[in-house]
């Protein structure tokens, strides 16, 4: 077994770069784990073996958002997430010692070939060509994480990743003798179901893609915004046996409350006994600065109790932090960014 071509592993100086240390605290980025550039092609599994449990996975890019017509910015999040991060305090209340810091996709020449196109129909096309070719990249590595017996912590970029993750967790997990034919269960906490037409790849058809594949055992939407997916896409994912429960039920009208929500989405993820993945979409927010920014959703608090609602009920296969943009941010904003995906990563891991 050989590193994945398009890993870029850090290295110890990297990481210690990141860091502020202060006399007298120790910081997470001074006892996280980190792969290394050199290390042998075993380092999944030594890493598991010394107390690994989660590897931090970076993926910035916005090639997905960019191609299904949105705003781009979503490729800072990775930086903007470890700067704060790293920098916590290392302390009881966090496993911090069980995070391996795994690295980042390879983007960058992606991201150069990608950098003059527009929103024309050719130049979306090419969005599109780039976002699949993004796929190839991040499924193989989601495949050796999993088959380490790691469970992967993906910062985006943007939501498209959510198809090669499943593609890799799959994978990972066949690897490991474990064959879930029937593929997984998601919860999506979105206000856009990501299940529009199989058009090319983008970030707004990850969990279609993801169905026609027969990766999806179960698919349910929660906060989804009634006034921002189509009645097509809708029919189409309740034909396919998805769920949903929109923002407006419980926040405006009242129908169900949060909690009732939550045991929804739980429940319906806990039917099919398959290992889930937890996907949280930064434009799920209010005011957060996203490819879909809206004044209108939850807050980081309710965020974060989804994540550690779910993640301690469920069997968690994985989790993703998808299209945070810390470029559409006002001056600071990319700070507010980071301490969002730092304290929703946080919540995850106390809670899994």
């Amino acid at each position: 077994m050989t590193f994945p071509s398009k890993l870029v592993p850090f290295t110890d100086s990297e990481v210690r770069a990141l860091v502020q240390p202060r006399p007298g605290e120790v910081r997470v980025g001074q006892v996280v784990s980190v792969l290394g550039a050199s290390a042998c092609p075993e380092a999944w599994q030594q890493a598991h073996r010394a107390g690994a449990r989660y590897a931090l996975l970076g993926i910035p890019e916005d090639l997905g958002p960019r191609g299904n017509l949105g705003r781009p910015g979503a490729e800072g999040a990775w930086e903007a997430f470890l700067q704060v991060f790293l920098n916590q305090q290392a302390n009881h209340f966090l496993p911090s010692r069980q995070v391996l810091l795994a690295g980042r996709v390879q983007t960058r020449d992606l991201q150069e070939a990608a950098r003059d196109l527009g929103s024309g129909i050719e130049d979306v096309q090419r969005l599109r060509e780039l976002c699949a070719q993004l796929d190839a990249r991040v499924a193989p590595i989601l495949q050796e994480i999993v088959a380490s017996g790691l469970i992967p912590v993906v910062i985006g970029g943007g939501h498209n990743n959510a198809f090669p993750i499943l593609q890799g967790v799959v994978a990972g997990l066949r690897a490991r003798g474990e064959d879930w034919k029937r593929g997984l269960a998601v919860v999506n906490c979105d206000p856009h179901a990501d299940f529009r037409a199989l058009e090319g790849r983008h970030s707004g058809n990850g969990f279609s893609y993801a169905q026609e594949a027969g990766l999806l055992a179960s698919y349910f939407v929660l906060g989804l915004h009634e006034g921002f997916n189509s009645q097509e896409m809708l029919d189409r994912l309740v034909a396919c046996g998805g769920r949903y429960v929109t923002y407006e039920s419980v926040f405006v009208r009242g129908e169900l409350d949060f909690d009732q929500a939550l045991e929804q989405a739980t429940s319906h993820a806990l039917a099919g006994s398959s290992p889930v993945g937890l996907e949280l979409d930064l434009d799920a927010l209010a005011g957060m600065p996203s490819s879909a920014q809206t004044p209108n959703g939850l807050t980081c608090e309710e965020a974060a109790r989804v994540l550690h609602h779910l993640a301690h009920r469920v069997p968690v296969a994985w989790l993703h932090l998808a299209e945070a943009a810390p470029a559409l941010a006002p001056e600071g904003g990319s700070r507010q960014v980071g301490k969002a995906l730092a304290f929703l990563v946080s919540t995850f891991l106390k809670a899994c």
